[in-house]
């Protein structure tokens, strides 16, 4: 799973990962996360 990341990141791709939220900008990161698929997943 890393290297996959790290490959989209190298073609310049976010990938959209669930990250810690003791990890600088986690809970930043994860509430974009959260309000681009809320609408798709009922229980978020």
């Amino acid at each position: 799973m890393a290297a996959t990341i790290a490959e989209l990141a190298e073609r310049g791709t976010v990938p959209e990962i669930w990250r810690s939220g003791n990890a600088p900008g986690g809970d930043e990161r994860n509430g974009l996360f959260l309000d681009r698929f809320r609408g798709r997943v009922r229980w978020l």
